[in-house]
């Protein structure tokens, strides 16, 4: 049933997302002393697919979710405190219908998807932040022919959103794939008196799928700057053109190394609507599995110098991207065995002095059909070169429209630790176990501004441009240098930590053919510091367990009607 709401080729964003229906509450509250629900309530929820026949598989699914308030303590000037609530999530009304077609013995399959949601904004905060009504509908296809030796996939999707002109000035400006307010830009404007944005997105894909060897692919896809679906879907992307190319050898017959490999080399290049290059890859991947069941694959990798980067400066000018160099590998034991285990590796450089380095392992444990636990500890360590912090507006700024654009260097540590235990009782009683306990650290530099559009060249402040006066949270920044009537603004400090820890645990038993219970426990660790930012594992450690857990129990029953 899950698969038949899959929309479009499967890659970018997409239409729907099923974790949207109970999501996190999205309003925040403006005080520090809050008690906010950790998901929204379901109230009702139905969910029906199914297959005829003559080819025909159709599914809907409608959910009722409830309105979700925080309560909070306001603390005033003189002491006294006062006692609110706030609501932080409206009713909202869900609703997916999927319609898909075989044809031509599944060598041809057409089908049609259609979303909404719709919320009842009774409040300011609601109609501030959330959209009243957001609609995405399209079609989606795979064609084969020639014995299907050729494939041609594709979809093309519209989507809707409306509500109050604060919700629709957030959307533009806040989300990376939208960036309306950028001031160097020509085919899109930023409007604040907006109720609604309409946008379209599309992909086709043609494959050559049954060569000897040798099989190309080729992709081409847009996304126009007002393509919305974030409401009931997830999206990531958005204001782009792709043309991806992908050539691959492969070789399935075992030889006296090799029981089969493959190679892959892929070219890809985006760019947005006002035809600026934002993007280029260049790639080349080999995989291979010996006789003896080990296997191992290498690829190496490059951004050429020419493109352009419009996120940087979350909404404003284009910055110029620095090429980069990339490698990573892996290894991977006999899986068969009742130990096994594998590790990886991936290293990047850019022209800037940025990189990243991530490294992991991993280790399972299978003692017997019915149990498995598997081990994989990851690290993670990345030097950026440029790191938004903020943006100050100043008339002396002629050179970036008239606002100062804020960006430092960053140093992150990551650490991570996923652990999985499957349990299987009987054929029809089995338990699941995750937990990933996760570490974090972020150590910003000195901020200094961009100096100017489509360059890679900061102005650090107290070095190459004004005055720099560190301070409690922050910096206060001099552009002109100190003195008398000199004017100032102040740079938070975003140095951080971040401990976490996410477990849960499913009991499944399927009490009759096609009907399922499931008992599922899940528990929530969550511990921020500000303005730290430098890791160690054992002061970490020890505030992650020390926070306080959030745990939730849910029962999930289904029933097949007609088994």
């Amino acid at each position: 049933g899950a698969e038949l709401f899959n929309f479009g080729t499967g890659g970018g964003n997409t239409a729907f997302y099923s974790r949207r229906i109970g999501r996190a509450p999205q309003v925040p509250v403006g005080h520090r002393l809050a008690d906010v629900p950790g998901e929204t309530r379901i109230l009702g929820a139905a969910k029906i697919s199914g297959r005829t026949r003559g080819g025909w598989s159709m599914g809907l699914l409608s959910a009722l979710t409830n309105r979700e308030e925080a309560r909070f303590i306001s603390v005033g000037a003189e002491g006294d405190s006062l006692r609110g609530s706030q609501a932080v999530e409206p009713f909202s009304h869900y609703f997916v219908g999927r319609v898909r077609r075989d044809l031509r013995a599944g060598q041809t399959v057409v089908g049609g998807l259609l979303t909404a949601v719709n919320r009842d904004l009774d409040e300011d905060p609601l109609r501030a932040r959330l959209h009243s009504a957001a609609y995405s509908g399209g079609v989606d296809f795979r064609h084969q022919w020639a014995n299907r030796v050729w494939q041609l996939t594709g979809f093309l999707s519209g989507s809707h959103v409306r509500g109050d002109r604060r919700a629709l000035s957030r959307t533009q400006q806040v989300f990376p794939f939208h960036y309306f307010q950028r001031p160097d830009q020509d085919r899109v404007r930023f409007d604040s008196t907006r109720t609604s944005l309409s946008g379209l997105a599309s992909e086709f894909q043609l494959s050559y799928r049954k060569g000897r060897h040798w099989r190309p692919t080729l992709l081409v896809g847009t996304i126009t700057p007002g393509y919305e679906v974030n409401d009931m879907g997830f999206q990531y992307r958005g204001n782009r053109a792709d043309l991806q190319g992908t050539l691959s050898y492969t070789e399935n017959r075992p030889g006296k190394t090799f029981r089969f490999y493959q190679f892959n080399s892929y070219a890809r290049g985006e760019w947005n609507y006002d035809g600026d290059h934002i993007y280029n890859n260049f790639q080349l991947a080999g995989f291979g599995q010996l006789l003896n069941f080990w296997s191992g694959s290498i690829t190496l990798g490059t951004t050429l110098a020419g493109s352009v980067d419009d996120r940087l400066t979350w909404g404003g000018p284009l910055a110029r991207r620095p090429a980069n160099r990339r490698v990573s590998g892996s290894v991977n034991s006999d899986e068969r065995k009742k130990v096994s285990g594998g590790g990886f590796g991936f290293y990047q450089r850019d022209d800037e002095g940025g990189w990243t380095f991530q490294a992991g392992t991993s280790v399972s444990v299978r003692p017997s059909p019915r149990w498995s636990l598997t081990l994989t500890p990851i690290v993670a360590r990345v030097h950026a070169a440029a790191q938004y912090i903020t943006s100050r507006a100043d008339a002396a700024a002629v050179n970036t429209f008239n606002r100062r654009y804020i960006l430092s260097e960053l140093d992150q540590t990551q650490l991570a630790l996923e652990t999985r235990l499957n349990v299987t009782f009987t054929p029809d009683l089995s338990l699941q176990v995750y937990a990933q306990p996760f570490l974090a650290s972020a150590d910003y530099g000195t901020p200094a501004e961009l100096a100017a559009p489509r360059t890679f060249q900061f102005l650090k402040y107290g070095e190459d441009l004004g005055a720099l006066e560190d301070t409690e949270g922050g910096y206060f920044v001099y552009p002109e240098g100190t003195g008398a009537g000199k004017p100032r603004f102040f740079v938070p400090n975003r140095d951080f930590n971040l401990r976490s820890l996410r477990g849960n645990a499913v009991l499944r038993w399927e009490w009759r053919p096609g009907s399922t219970m499931y008992l599922a426990w899940q528990q929530d660790r969550r511990d921020f510091a500000p303005y730290v930012g430098d890791f160690s594992m054992g002061r970490d450690r020890r505030a992650l367990f020390n926070a306080q857990p959030d745990n939730v129990l849910v029962l999930k029953v289904s029933y097949w009607l007609n088994p």
